[in-house]
């Protein structure tokens, strides 16, 4: 949300961050399934080089709850479904922020 206000011409943004600095990139465990829209927004707040940067899903798996795989689809080259680090994500888009913004 601040990027995107950023570039609406707001300069004036302040990120409230919990974390201590030395902590954000952090591997915080957890990742994002990005889908295709995904890559039309991080166009939009300047940071679409890092969508071409994160995995492709070339196939995807369901499981039951005793282990047992009971569906596997392989997905079409050109779906568009990836998926990131949530500590990448966020590195990337506190560094475009800037780091004077982020308290």
């Amino acid at each position: 949300f601040a990027l995107s206000m950023q570039a609406q011409g707001f300069n004036n943004i302040t990120v409230l961050e919990k974390r201590s600095r030395e902590r954000y990139f952090e591997d915080v465990g957890g990742g994002y399934e990005l889908g295709p829209a995904t890559g039309i927004i991080m166009d939009h707040l300047g940071v679409s080089e890092y969508f071409e940067r994160t995995t492709q899903l070339p196939e995807l798996a369901f499981y039951d709850l005793s282990g047992h795989r009971f569906r596997h689809v392989v997905m079409p080259q050109n779906v568009g479904l990836r998926t990131t680090r949530r500590s990448l994500l966020q590195k990337v888009l506190l560094n475009k922020l800037g780091e004077q913004n982020i308290q």
